[in-house]
């Protein structure tokens, strides 16, 4: 998708969303961050915080790689900003199923690739990643 509409997309969720999002979860955003951090991955995706996230971040409506309207999911970019992703929607993107399974197996491809170069957080991620789609 062209970045510029990216950014609109962004920016547009940024405004209409973020704002409200600790008066939603009621919650400081410090005890927000680091309960989530702490969760299993498959178990932040099952709190109200991501489902919450993730099905306003889908009203965009299309899949930022091929422009499909079906089988929507949201994708994290990097873990950088994990429990505040509210606050960092560009860590985020609306993929398809089949958009977001290319983007895991890239993962995959180069944690074999480069097994010895990868860092120990690019592992990390590599490993929620996998656990994610399993």
């Amino acid at each position: 998708m062209n970045e510029l509409i990216q950014l609109e997309v962004v920016k547009k969720l940024t405004i209409d969303y973020e704002s409200n999002w600790l008066n939603i979860f009621k919650v400081d955003a410090k005890i927000l961050k680091d309960r989530l951090v702490e969760l299993p991955y498959d178990d932040f995706c099952k709190t109200n915080y991501w489902r919450t996230l993730a099905k306003k971040f889908k009203e965009w409506g299309l899949c930022q790689k091929c422009c499909t309207t079906e089988n929507l999911l949201v994708h994290h970019k990097n873990y950088y900003h994990h429990g505040e992703e509210h606050l960092h929607l560009e860590d985020l993107e609306v993929l398809c199923f089949s958009c977001h399974s290319r983007e895991h197996n890239k993962i995959r491809r180069l944690q074999k690739k480069n097994s010895n170069e990868v860092s120990g957080y690019t592992q990390s991620l590599i490993r929620r990643n996998e656990l994610a789609i399993k």
